[in-house]
């Protein structure tokens, strides 16, 4: 993950973390406290390890670690690291591609040298860079550590190294080469400034430092000023309109050094279009009010609507609103956002607006319309929706129309971190929970889901007084219960219609294994329903054929025996 991913991360869980913190702990009731007292788990029983790398072939890639990396680091002046942990998931889809650049690179026989850190062992090295996650990707350049973003790809990271290696700056001599990195960016921000000891190119040029998704070009020649004067421009690969500076700021000489920030982060946003890392971050580093739009791009019904996004994105700009379509299953950094809001696949499609002019505990700042409708999703209820809500007349709660508090999926109750409480620990009946990995690192999940939807249709909860539910841990971590690294199939008990309320956690050796019947068996124990009804169990097939020869063979031994004994 970035930094400015983040950066954004933390500006978001900054608003709305504290208020379910809060909203938890007040709502919670003494039964809450029982139940987490009397547990008898312990973190070691929820350790796991798993290395998804073990047959990656690192080729020279240098190991790194807290013996070795000092003294590694020195020898280099051109070092490319990756920090990684084998519990990552977007490591484990990054690294391989990492290796393969190194590849490129070493029979090149290239001078910049490749090497890795696995920070689940080598924690002293990773807290000296500071990292804000991982995986992340640091250029060592003559003693110089740069932070990489951009494509990791033989290409981008040839553009990383002519850039640090430039002062964060391409300067280019003609203005052929200023339009053909305009054709092969996103954003190129373009100054024609003379005076590099200016307050507005000082800005520019420190900008550039903090923002790796932006071209910062320069060109000062008699062809450039030319063409464009001098002045600072944005060009959109989105928007076939350029901004210039001085049109939309005013004068130079009256640059702010926060100006060239201000500048872009108005201007080089695709309004109603799927953002990238560096848009996303500048929504919400410059704009008051935000719509996003969660959608699943695999799936048609909910596509459609982007166009919609986009129309009303034209519309609202005026009015110093911005849209965003947020793909929940594309971009690391859509998911990201949206596990913020707490936004569930289930919830989709689901319309978001975000009013930052308020701080996050207040009622009106977010509002949500989850699983949104047909009628829903037209201009003119998003346009009165917005009206109302601009107009003080929907003050719910943080999260409105509907509330959607129980979520039950394939038969099987979903529950989710915002109602843990209420669907678990508050739940009168006993709860038969099951925390599964949702990234699909763990297959025999599913076995383990089959099992329980099979019980739900057994056990009634009127019959045993038992809920059958599950929970992706990797997403939501249960209050009470400490998970670290992945989570594989885990299952717990939490007795809150015994007297003793406690959780019991099943242990088993392997849950690709396991049977409905060990799980019948655990429950009828320890929620004392007396003793289990036998049920006959029926042979299978080759079990019976196995049998069956197995006579067969101990009658002809039998009459073998006897004719050796009659004669």
């Amino acid at each position: 993950m970035s930094k400015l991913s983040s950066f954004l991360l933390l500006i978001i869980f900054l608003y709305i973390f504290p208020l379910y913190i809060s909203e938890n702990v007040n709502n919670s009731s003494e039964n809450i406290s029982e139940v987490l007292n009397n547990t008898n788990t312990s973190d070691d029983e929820f350790m796991f390890y798993t290395n998804p790398f073990q047959n990656l072939d690192f080729g020279n890639i240098i190991w790194l670690d807290d013996t070795n990396a000092t003294s590694e680091i020195q020898k280099h002046d051109l070092l490319y690291i990756a920090f990684y942990s084998p519990w990552c998931q977007h490591c484990i889809r990054l690294l391989p591609e990492f290796v393969k650049v190194a590849k490129i690179f070493d029979e090149k026989k290239s001078p910049l040298k490749f090497a890795k850190v696995d920070t689940s062992v080598s924690q002293n090295i990773s807290q000296e860079f500071n990292l804000q996650g991982v995986p992340s990707f640091f250029l060592i350049y003559k003693g110089e550590r740069h932070f990489f973003e951009g494509d990791l790809t033989e290409k981008g990271l040839n553009k990383f190294l002519n850039r640090k290696m430039n002062n964060d700056v391409y300067k280019v001599e003609t203005l052929s080469q200023v339009k053909e990195y305009i054709a092969n960016s996103s954003l190129v921000l373009l100054s024609t400034l003379k005076d590099e000891k200016s307050a507005l190119y000082q800005s520019f040029l420190n900008f550039s430092k903090v923002d790796q998704k932006i071209d910062f070009v320069s060109c000062i020649t008699d062809e450039c000023l030319k063409e464009y004067k001098e002045d600072i421009i944005l060009f959109k690969t989105f928007d076939e309109k350029i901004n210039k500076y001085t049109e939309e700021f005013g004068y130079i000489t009256n640059a702010k050094p926060d100006d060239v920030r201000d500048f872009i982060g108005k201007f080089g946003i695709e309004n109603g279009g799927i953002l990238n890392t560096t848009q996303i971050n500048m929504m919400f580093e410059h704009k008051k009010k935000m719509i996003f739009y969660f959608r699943n791009s695999s799936l048609e019904e909910q596509t459609k609507y982007d166009k919609l996004f986009k129309e009303l994105g034209k519309e609202f700009r005026n009015d110093n609103i911005y849209t965003c379509v947020a793909d929940i299953k594309g971009e690391p950094l859509h998911e990201n956002v949206a596990q913020a809001f707490i936004v569930i696949p289930q919830d989709l499609p689901l319309v978001l607006y975000y009013d930052l002019r308020f701080n996050a505990s207040e009622e009106n700042s977010i509002y949500t319309l989850r699983q949104a409708t047909n009628e829903q999703l037209k201009k003119e209820y998003i346009k009165d929706y917005l009206n109302k809500i601009n107009d003080g007349k929907i003050r719910k709660d943080l999260y409105s129309e509907p509330p959607r508090d129980n979520y039950i999926i394939n038969g099987l109750k979903y529950v989710i971190g915002r109602n843990f409480d209420k669907d678990v620990l508050d739940e009168p009946n006993n709860v038969f929970l099951t925390l599964i990995d949702g990234n699909g690192y763990y297959p025999e999940a599913d076995r383990v889901l089959d099992i329980m939807r099979n019980l739900t249709k057994k056990y009634t909860t009127e019959e045993k007084k038992i809920v059958f539910a599950y929970i992706d841990a990797t997403r939501n971590q249960p209050r009470g219960i400490s998970i670290k690294e992945e989570v594989p199939p885990m299952v717990l008990l939490y007795t809150n219609a015994m007297p003793e309320k406690k959780i019991i956690r099943m242990n088993h050796h392997n849950f690709t294994e396991i049977t409905q019947d060990e799980v019948e068996d655990f429950l009828y124990e320890k929620l004392n329903w007396g003793e289990r009804p036998h049920v006959e169990k029926k042979e299978e097939p080759k079990k019976k054929e196995e049998k069956k020869e197995e006579d067969k063979k101990k009658e002809e031994k039998k009459e073998e025996d006897k004719k050796q004994t009659d004669l």
